[in-house]
């Protein structure tokens, strides 16, 4: 899984990547951001981990977040 600059000052992570580890389809997990069901934060690192960045999807009663390093990659992850 990787985190790719899709827009200027916008990150993107596959949503597939994380349906998948959500335990819910691709389209079930587009549906309920849309529907405002799910809510994605996204926060850079600070201090020591300048550059790295933190992704986090709430969905109903469950969770995804993945830590990422300042080249993209998923460095560490959790599942709730």
């Amino acid at each position: 899984m990787r985190l790719d600059l899709d827009l200027p000052e916008k990150w993107v992570v596959d949503p597939e990547d994380v349906a998948h580890r959500l335990g819910v389809s691709t389209a079930a997990l587009k549906r309920s951001v849309i529907e405002g069901n799910a809510r994605v934060l996204i926060v850079p690192g600070s201090w020591a981990d300048i550059g790295s960045s933190r992704v986090t999807v709430h969905l109903y009663d469950g969770g995804w977040q993945g830590t990422f390093d300042q080249s993209g990659q998923l460095v560490a992850e959790h599942v709730w």
